[in-house]
């Protein structure tokens, strides 16, 4: 069984996602493992998305019944036996860290929700589009791919049990707003112009402007930069490659434009970061 680790930020959450390639789908019919009878734990988060079918969980004092289309957060350590009918969907395990170095409040809210009982989640239109997604690529191991995907999906999951911080997009909107970011997080490092999105979405730049703004409160152009920080932020702590070949992996064609970039973003250049930040082995 092939285990994909996804490590991404939120605000002050460091988010570890683990999706394993022959378990991450769920299907009555083909469970590629068989799901335990006895009551068990995990260490981590489990997280279900049925897209349809049930899931019944059992353990507590009364068994818990969630029917599709829904999302089911089990919290760690949470003794349950999992038994399911006509069931279609889909399984990871992730985990939550604050991150000291970041400001907010965003791990404790969601800590908050989600820690303490089993959540069950109307699952939004936005959520099975990220879900289907990851899995269309599942097997295809695009690791940057997979980490903009978790990234959208869980930056969606927070919003549904945190307070709102700011106005969202309207919801004639948010059809918009996933297959932007499916786009950006598919086509940051290249050469992408507000133009060519527009016309794929049949919509005027104008209009992708607000929406982009309106959700994000950046510009297009800002936006993608967020993208390709990312990516530089973790090839930086994850990687030996030398800033001009992160600079060049991440889109910018001209190192010294993103060395510059990247200290007016974080009050540091990409070596302070590295040295700052390095994963350290124990």
């Amino acid at each position: 069984m092939q285990e994909n680790a996804i490590r991404a930020e939120l605000e002050d959450v460091i988010l570890s996602a683990v999706l394993f390639d022959e378990a991450f789908r769920l299907s009555d019919k083909s469970l590629s493992t068989p799901l335990p009878e006895a009551p068990h734990c995990h260490a981590d988060y489990e997280i279900f998305f049925l897209l349809s079918g049930e899931l019944t969980l059992r353990g507590g004092k009364e068994p818990i019944t969630a029917k599709a289309p829904v999302t089911v957060v089990v919290p760690p350590l949470t003794n349950h036996i999992t038994k399911t009918q006509d069931l279609q969907g889909y399984c990871m395990y992730f985990n939550l860290k604050k991150d000291p170095k970041v400001r907010g409040s965003l791990y404790e809210e969601v800590s908050a929700a989600l820690q303490n009982k089993i959540c069950l989640l109307p699952m939004k239109e936005e959520t099975r589009f990220y879900v289907t997604q990851l899995e269309k690529y599942s097997s295809s191991h695009l690791r940057e791919t997979h980490r903009h995907l978790i990234y959208l999906l869980f930056e969606n999951l927070f919003e549904s049990v945190t307070p709102p911080k700011a106005p969202q997009e309207m919801p004639k909107n948010q059809q918009y707003i996933n297959r932007i970011d499916l786009f950006l997080s598919e086509h940051y490092r290249e050469k992408i112009r507000l133009e060519h999105l527009a016309e794929l979405l049949h919509l005027c730049p104008k209009q992708v402007s607000r929406i982009i703004y309106r959700k994000y409160g950046c510009s297009f152009t800002e936006r993608i930069r967020d993208f390709r920080m990312a990516l530089a932020r973790t090839m930086l702590t994850e990687s030996e490659q030398t800033v001009e070949q992160i600079a060049l992996t991440a889109g910018y064609e001209n190192p010294t434009y993103f060395y510059a970039q990247f200290r007016k973003m974080h009050g540091m250049t990409p070596l302070e970061y590295r040295a700052k930040n390095r994963k350290t082995e124990s």
